[in-house]
Order: C-alpha cells, then structure tokens, then sequence
C-alpha cells in the first residue's frame, strides 16, 4: 500500500482530493439540517465522543425521516470519505516528506468506518438499544478525532520542515 501511494503521488492528484473533500463537507453541510432539524438532535460523528441516553435522544429528535436519511448518507458518502481524505492526507504526507506517517490517516479512516458500520447497525435496529455498540461506535468516534487532531499537528510540523527547506 504504502508503495502503491509513493508510486502514484502527484500535486495534481491532491488538488482534486482537496476538490472532492470540499464537495463531500458541502453536501454534508447541506444534509445535516434535514438530518437534524431545528431540536437537540446532533450528527454524532461530529461530537467527541457521547453515550447511550444522548446517543438515543438524538435518534429520537432525528425523527423517523431524519434517522432515514442519517442512515443512507452514512452509507454512502460517509463511507466514501474516509477512503477520499484518507489518500488526501497520505499524498500530503508523501508531499512534505513524511512517507513514515503514511499509517496515521489509514489507522483513522478504519476509526472512522468502524464508526460508520456502528451508526448504521444502530440505526436499523432503532428503537432497540444497544449500549455495548454505542460504546464501541463513541471509542470509534474519538479514536478517529484523536487521530485526525494529531495528523494536523504532524502535517503542519512536517509542512513548515519542507517549505522551510525549498
């Protein structure tokens, strides 16, 4: 893998990464309030971490049509995203010289897909209640904000060494 991206790295190539996240996070913006209304529900996703009660209350504010939507957007474009960001990140990395940090952005898409597979069972098992998987789902959900927090401070450590250096 880690070859396969050394291989194909290009500028051009994180230009339409860059694009194509930009596209995602406007669809995503445009779908989150009619995932969520005007009431206390949030996307999960976005929160840094959240238990059981909370994690329900938000289903049950998402209403029958936002839980619905909430579940087809995670199945597609959320799962999609990870797999965009994550080569975004990994030819950034390759581009400022840090190959070696290539496995921080993959170890935070599969936190992020864990995350997804989790809302999605329980999602479609709604009104049912699974305290172990929203546990799972929470730890998924920090693990990837951890991740992705420290991926920006390796990016901007490891950006300033290379342009510093051209």
């Amino acid at each position: 893998m880690k070859t396969w991206l050394i291989r194909t790295f290009s500028w051009r190539k994180v230009k339409l990464l860059v694009l194509l996240v930009i596209i995602i996070n406007v669809v995503f913006a445009w779908l989150t309030p009619q995932i969520v209304g005007g009431g206390v529900a949030r996307i999960p996703d976005i929160s840094f971490g959240y238990h059981a009660d909370q994690l329900y209350q938000w289903f049950e504010a998402m209403g029958s049509s936002g839980r619905e939507l909430y579940f087809y957007m995670t199945l597609s474009l959320d799962m999609l995203y990870p797999l965009v960001y994550t080569l975004l990140f990994c030819f950034v990395l390759i581009g400022v010289e840090a190959k070696s940090w290539i496995y921080l952005p993959l170890t935070a898409s599969l936190s992020d897909i864990s995350e997804n597979i989790s809302m999605l069972f329980l999602l479609n098992g709604y009104p049912e209640r699974y305290e172990g998987i929203v546990r799972w789902a929470s730890a998924s959900t920090q693990t990837k904000w951890i991740l992705i927090s420290f991926l920006v401070v390796v990016l901007l450590w490891r950006g300033i060494i290379f342009w510093r250096k051209s």
